[in-house]
């Protein structure tokens, strides 16, 4: 009989191994994309690792638990959102035109992408029936505080004006009114509806602006 015949070893796919900090922001973007695509229900760990094509080790070298991970994407969105809008910060203009500006810069990028813009609703609902998420979104929506805080602060002073009533509070009377209206508008797509309130809203704020 001829001699049995040595198969050559498999080749085995070169493990690529990348920065801790490369990798957070890997699976940071697939968190984004699962959540966007598919909805919090489905963006388990195994789902978020497969987006990203990494390892559950992977994951859990970079994260301490999935709801980490989740908020830390919600919070990417809002912090782009942020970087938006203060591009119409450098618009020339007085501080009502800076305002209205920046606030319908926030609702047109919800008009234009809502599934995205919403995922802090969706993960507040799906907290209520999940414990272990609230405490994580608790601190994404002081994360939303603190952005209106930082669009109050940065607006002002970019039109050489200052705030009468506390920042924190004008905060939170921003979130409420764009809470309230994104809800409304998911049922009757009223954008224009939605201007005037904005604009009645730069009003109000402005009613609490006073000159450096």
């Amino acid at each position: 009989m001829p001699p049995a015949t040595r198969r050559s070893p498999a080749r085995r796919a070169p493990v690529v191994r990348k920065a801790l900090a490369d990798r957070r922001e890997d699976l940071v973007e697939a968190a984004l994309r699962v959540l966007v695509r598919d909805g919090v229900a489905a963006a388990t760990t195994r789902a978020v690792v497969a987006e990203a094509g990494a390892s559950l080790s992977a994951f859990h070298y970079c994260f301490d638990s999935r709801e980490e991970l989740l908020v830390l994407a919600a919070e990417r969105i809002t912090d782009r959102t942020l970087d938006h809008v203060r591009a119409g910060f450098s618009v020339e203009g007085d501080l009502r035109t800076v305002v209205v500006g920046s606030l319908t810069a926030l609702w047109e990028r919800l008009e234009a992408d809502p599934h995205r813009e919403l995922i802090g609703y969706e993960l507040s609902q799906y907290a209520r029936s999940h414990p272990e998420l609230r405490p994580a979104v608790a601190r994404l929506f002081r994360h939303y505080l603190d952005v209106h805080e930082q669009f109050l602060t940065e607006s002002a002073a970019a039109a050489g004006f200052t705030w009468a009533t506390p920042v924190p509070v004008l905060a939170r009377l921003i979130n409420s009114t764009l809470d309230g209206l994104a809800l409304t508008w998911l049922v009757d797509h009223d954008g224009d509806a939605a201007r005037e309130v904005l604009s009645t809203l730069a009003d109000v704020l402005l009613a609490a602006a006073r000159p450096s």
